[in-house]
């Protein structure tokens, strides 16, 4: 049995909280494992929970891979008799403060967010990367040392190549403060046991991609703290896997790289829009962009990366910064497009004008004026997983994804199995959806061997009798974007120019949106005391 994890230190009203799972008989679970424990004889994988998957990187709702075993749901309390209340989603507003005051309010609510996490703790972690939201955490904590509030010197963790830009920029703000600093590379040995570790402790929700060195941390005391800043991005830029919340629009499911049987596939993608569905109805009467946001909150933060980072809660405690509702309540009370670079900018220059200055490992440049420090000869990237899954991963993930295996289950085509491989195998991308799925199928293998290992015999629920049809295809980028990403792709001479392109692009679509969203829902006044300092506003 793994070890119980400390008690929670969020509230049911955080973004985020530490899962738990309800297996059939009502009961809930710290750990997926001791949920599927209590099954018998059989347990049945739901094809919808694959589509999900296979579309949007993690499974939709409150579902799992397996038939009966639930999550929590996304803000809620379980009550002593192991019922579920539903918190209100909190409102979006229209209010446009100043740029000045935006950065003066946020920071506050993350000062005292970390008071209070910090507060009597022996031991402090911060998983400290090239990006802004961590450096921010990290300048939020280094004020609360200077002034003698924490018990310990913060060790500041960074995971990937020692010559990348994460770890260089990141060691940069360690000694700028006089943390501890521990670079944790990892290569394809790592990767190799995260597949197994997906499959055993995370139950397959989302790829081994996500969980980088986490197991890391088996090495720190029990009673650490582990701070992250993974929500920084969504809550103070509204910035969603690079688009901003104005850009989002409904998420619908498909099949991108083909892999399931079409009838299958189309009665999952009914069942898919229904999970979805149950998220709108909890705020229908909410603006389409607070829609969007609910959905990539409680669907996709929740269940991706930051269900990833609770393994280390087998070692320590993890907790997500920003996902107090006294912050992220604020930001949300703002209209959407004030929501900027501009203010986290302002809050970074407010913080500490060496993280303002020092570049931002994304671009090399600062997020804005003058960049100090700048590395030209450091790894734009901390890791390799395109090049590890076509070298020194290829014969171990070709063995897992063996399409025999797959189309033996009735949900997947082994021919689509089959051509992922070779589109895998081909890639140069760095990063991309095809060699994320292809880790996923391993780390579903190894799921699957491990219900089997636990006594139980794994059905694929592949019935699709009265399915007809398909998902709808992702929604498509402009031509300016497109031809940019082939641009990219296509010679890494015409890399830049393919950067450019998008880049130029997206700022434009992003000016347009902004004026529209304006248009739509005219801002509000703050209510702010009057003498109030001059700052440029929306």
């Amino acid at each position: 049995m793994p070890t119980p994890p400390p008690p929670p230190i969020e509230t049911s009203r955080h973004l985020f909280q530490a899962p738990r799972f309800r297996s059939p008989d009502g009961r809930w679970h710290d750990w997926i494992e001791d949920a599927h424990a209590t099954l018998s004889g059989e347990c049945v994988i739901d094809p919808a929970a694959i589509l999900s998957l296979l579309c949007f990187s993690q499974v939709c709702g409150d579902n799992t891979l397996v038939r009966g075993i639930e999550r929590q749901p996304w803000l809620s309390e379980i009550r002593p008799d192991g019922s579920v209340r539903l918190e209100e989603i909190p409102p979006h507003g229209t209010i446009a403060p100043t740029v000045a005051e935006m950065a003066t309010e946020f920071l506050a609510r993350v000062e005292a967010e970390a008071r209070r996490v910090c507060a009597g703790r022996a031991h402090i972690y911060l998983l400290l990367t090239g990006g802004l939201d961590s450096r921010i955490v990290a300048g939020v904590v280094a004020r609360l040392h200077r002034e003698g509030f924490l018990n310990c010197t913060p060790v500041a963790v960074t995971w990937g190549f020692p010559d990348s830009r994460d770890a260089g920029y990141a060691e940069a703000i360690a000694r700028h403060y006089g943390f501890e600093w521990i670079n944790a590379p990892f290569g394809p040995e790592v990767v190799r046991d995260n597949i197994d570790v997906t499959g055993k402790w995370l139950g397959a929700l989302h790829s081994p991609e996500m969980l980088h060195y986490m197991t890391w941390f088996e090495r720190v005391e029990r009673d650490a703290l582990v701070l992250a800043g993974s929500y920084g991005d969504s809550i103070g830029r509204a910035e969603f896997a690079g688009l901003h919340l104005l850009e989002l629009g409904p998420r619908k499911p498909s099949d991108p790289f083909a892999l399931m049987r079409p009838g299958v596939r189309a009665a999952a993608d009914r069942q898919v829009r229904e999970w979805n569905e149950n998220l709108r109805r909890r705020a229908s009467n909410a603006p389409l962009h607070a829609q969007c946001e609910h959905w990539m909150q409680g669907y996709r933060m929740r269940g991706n990366l930051c269900h990833a980072l609770t393994v280390i809660n087998r070692y320590a405690t993890i907790y997500q910064m920003f996902t107090d509702p006294e912050v992220y309540g604020y930001m949300w009370s703002l209209h959407p497009a004030c929501r900027t670079d501009d203010m986290y900018a302002m809050v970074l220059e407010r913080l500490d004008p060496f993280l303002a200055r020092l570049p931002w490992a994304r671009t090399n440049r600062a997020l804005s004026g003058a960049t100090h420090g700048a590395r030209e000869e450091l790894k734009p990237h901390y890791h390799d997983y395109t090049g590890w899954s076509a070298g020194a991963l290829r014969e171990r993930l070709e063995e897992l994804v063996d399409p025999e295996w797959f189309g033996d289950t009735g949900v997947f085509d082994s021919a689509g199995i089959v051509a992922l491989r070779e589109k895998v195998a081909a890639m140069k991308t760095r990063v991309g959806r095809a060699n994320d799925v292809w880790f996923w199928l391993a780390g579903f293998r190894s799921f699957v061997s491990h219900l089997e290992a636990g006594g139980l015999r794994v059905r694929f629920d592949a019935d699709a009798s009265a399915a007809t049809g398909s998902g709808e295809a992702p929604r498509k980028e402009s031509v300016v974007a497109t031809v940019g990403a082939a641009l990219a792709e296509k010679s890494p001479g015409l890399t830049s120019i393919g950067k450019r392109l998008r880049t130029k692009y997206r700022m434009m679509r992003r000016a347009r949106l902004r004026q529209q969203s304006l248009r739509a829902f005219p801002p509000q006044p703050p209510n702010r005391p009057s003498g109030d300092g001059p700052g440029s506003s929306v």
